[in-house]
């Protein structure tokens, strides 16, 4: 064995180490977290601040594959009396575990099909130049999918309706309705075709980024409000 492989081994072996003992204090840490929940949701107990702070906690040991079992129970119960609550935090937390990762990917698929072989003005593919860069600085993944596709009904046969149906089909069907509904929507409002002018379309824009931040329209497309 080379000199290299051996360092390689040791180093390996120090990394495994480190994690064991990782995963033991992850271990005894939910030992102590887990009575505390129980004692949350038996006794009703409503403190906002103090649930998502463990769910916060429980989340980083569900990232080392510990405690998924006791962070389901705990945002469960968060949404006995605060649905929306629960609902916003699984979605954050799917999104950082990559669960939805590949209907993104799908989406910048299926931009790339529409576009195949279109360019802009400087003779750049549409797609790789411009597409692909919006969808990235989109703050969520409805944002990304939103930002790949948003020119598609301007400058294609396509109706968003037929868009959101290829999204869809692609995806066999699992974008739930609540977002497919969330992202037709975004699609719609930055459909310049739809507004009868330039400032109309730029009005309805900001009043919906001013209206509420929480919606899908996070994506400062401020190229289209120049």
């Amino acid at each position: 064995m080379t000199r290299e492989n051996k360092e390689f081994d040791r180093l390996i072996q120090e990394v495994g180490s480190v994690l064991d003992k990782v995963n033991k204090l992850n271990e005894k840490e939910l030992q102590l977290i887990s009575p505390l929940v129980d004692d949350i949701i038996n006794q009703h107990l409503r403190d906002i601040f103090h649930i998502e702070a463990l769910l916060d906690r429980l989340f980083e040991l569900v990232l080392f594959e510990t405690g998924e079992d006791v962070y389901n129970r705990l945002r469960d119960y968060l949404a006995t009396f605060n649905p929306l609550r629960a609902y916003e935090i699984q979605e954050h937390d799917n999104e950082l575990l990559g669960k939805y990762d590949h209907i993104v990917e799908e989406a910048k698929s299926l931009a790339q099909t529409i576009y195949a072989g279109q360019t802009d003005k400087a003779g750049i593919d549409y797609f790789s130049g411009h597409l692909r860069a919006v969808g990235e600085s989109g703050c969520n993944w409805k944002d990304k999918i939103v930002g790949n596709l948003h020119d598609a009904a301007e400058d294609n046969e396509y109706s968003i309706e037929q868009i959101i149906e290829k999204l869809q089909t692609k995806c066999n069907n699992e974008i739930s309705e609540i977002h497919l509904s969330g992202i037709q929507d975004a699609l719609n409002l930055l459909n310049s075709q739809t507004a009868k002018t330039r400032e109309k379309y730029i009005s309805r824009i900001k009043k919906k980024l001013n209206s509420n931040k929480s919606e899908i329209i996070s994506v400062k497309f401020s190229y289209k409000l120049k």
